[in-house]
C-alpha cells in the first residue's frame, strides 16, 4: 500500500533541494520511495560536491535552511571525512557525497525501482528584486560629464542619456568659454593701463653728473 502524501514532507524535500542548489550541489536528484513497501522514509535526496569543503558547505546550508523553518534532523553523520554525509529527517533522508564516493556506491542503482526526479540548478536562482525609483537616471559627478560625452557615440545614445550628457556638458562648455573671454578682457585692460601709464611718465634725465658736464660745455662754447 502506498504511503500518503503529506504537505510537510513535500515542503521539507523542496527546502532541502533548494539549500543544496544554493551551494552549487551537483546532479541533485530525489527518489520517491512512497510506492515501495517497507522503506524507512518517503524521499531520498542525493547530491554531490567536487571537494570535501563543498560537501560540508552543502551540509551546513541544509541544516541552516531547515532549522529556520523549524525542522531538526533526527540523525546526521559523515561530517568529519566529508565523503558521504547523511542527514536524516525521518521522512526525508539527505545523502551528500564526494563525487568519487557517489560513483562508487551508486545509491540510485540500489533504489532503481523508485521514481527519480532530477532538479535543475537554474530553478534555484531567484531573480533579484528591481529597485523602484522616480529618477530617470542615476546622479553622476559633474567632472565625469566630459568622459560620458566622449565614450557615448551619438548613434548609440538614448534620448535620456543624450539630454543628460549633452545639455549639462554644453552649459558647462559655454561657462568655460565665457570665463576665458572675461579673463582675456581683464588681461587686455591691464595691458592698456600699463601702456597709458608709460606714456604719461616724465622722461628719464640720466645721472646728475652728466647734466653738469653738459652745462659746462655749453658755457665754454659761448665764451669763444
Amino acid at each position: 500500500m502506498a504511503k500518503k502524501k503529506t504537505g510537510d514532507t513535500e515542503a521539507l524535500k523542496d527546502l532541502v533541494i533548494e539549500a543544496i542548489l544554493e551551494k552549487k550541489g551537483q546532479d541533485v536528484v530525489s527518489l520517491d520511495l512512497r510506492d515501495i513497501h517497507d522503506t524507512v522514509s518517503d524521499y531520498f535526496v542525493i547530491a554531490h560536491g567536487d571537494s570535501s569543503t563543498q560537501v560540508n558547505a552543502i551540509f551546513q546550508s541544509v541544516l541552516d535552511a531547515t532549522k529556520e523553518k523549524g525542522h531538526r534532523p533526527y540523525h546526521s553523520e559523515g561530517m568529519k571525512n566529508g565523503e558521504w554525509v547523511i542527514v536524516d529527517y525521518v521522512d526525508v533522508v539527505v545523502h551528500i557525497f564526494y563525487r568519487e564516493r557517489r560513483d562508487f556506491y551508486m545509491l540510485e542503482e540500489l533504489w532503481n525501482d523508485a521514481k527519480v526526479t532530477k532538479h535543475d540548478p537554474a530553478a534555484a536562482i531567484k531573480p533579484k528584486p528591481v529597485r523602484q525609483s522616480n529618477r530617470k537616471y542615476a546622479p553622476v559627478a559633474e567632472d565625469t560629464l566630459e568622459d560620458i560625452e566622449r565614450s557615448l557615440p551619438k548613434s548609440e545614445r538614448t534620448p535620456v542619456k543624450r539630454a543628460f550628457t549633452e545639455r549639462p556638458f554644453a552649459k558647462r562648455k559655454a561657462g568655460l568659454a565665457e570665463k576665458k573671454a572675461g579673463d582675456k578682457k581683464f588681461i587686455d585692460k591691464k595691458i592698456q593701463e600699463r601702456k597709458s601709464a608709460s606714456k604719461k611718465a616724465p622722461a628719464h634725465k640720466g645721472p646728475a653728473t652728466g647734466g653738469k658736464a653738459a652745462a659746462t660745455k655749453k658755457t665754454s662754447t659761448k665764451k669763444k
